[in-house]
């Protein structure tokens, strides 16, 4: 399979913010056994993916191409709330393993709706900059789920203090 790809300017920052997260998860990951800083790490991981796949979909000539690398996208974007929250509650010290675990479950459901069908992304669409994500119904669920999250996670922050 050949990819058809041309270099514009809008795709270099999040790329270089891809190679900074990746380093920082990286540097995490292998320097510290605190559980906090390992799910961080994990955050950090995905939020480079997301970035990367950004930057290699903006970059596509053909649209097809283009919507391989959202649905990349997306398996990581779909576990940075849960990534998010574990983060949170393993730096607050608050036992939740079996929410936890249940927000992992969600997760592997959006993983399985975004890779069987239409259902999560339906295509992409070419602006100027490149192709960005046509959304369709179980991402506006995931967004709920997404928000949910980080208020949840935000909230525990603020009842912390």
């Amino acid at each position: 399979m050949e990819i058809n790809a041309h270099i514009i300017p809008y795709a270099v920052p999040p790329f270089l913010a891809s190679i900074f997260s990746i380093s920082l998860a990286l540097v995490l990951l292998n320097n510290s056994k605190s559980v906090a800083n390992k799910c961080f790490s994990y955050l950090m991981f995905a939020c480079s993916i997301w970035l990367a796949g950004f930057s290699a979909m903006n970059v596509m000539k053909s649209a097809d191409d283009a919507f391989i690398f959202s649905r990349i996208i997306y398996s990581a974007v779909i576990f940075i709330p849960v990534f998010y929250y574990q983060f949170v509650m393993s730096f607050l010290r608050i036992a939740r393993k079996h929410f936890v675990l249940s927000l992992y479950l969600l997760a592997i459901i959006f993983e399985y709706i975004l890779w069987s069908g239409r259902y999560f992304l339906d295509g992409n669409i070419l602006y100027s900059w490149g192709y960005s994500s046509s959304a369709s119904i179980g991402h506006d669920v995931f967004l709920v789920y997404f928000a949910t999250l980080f208020v949840a996670a935000i909230y525990d922050l603020y009842s912390a203090l």
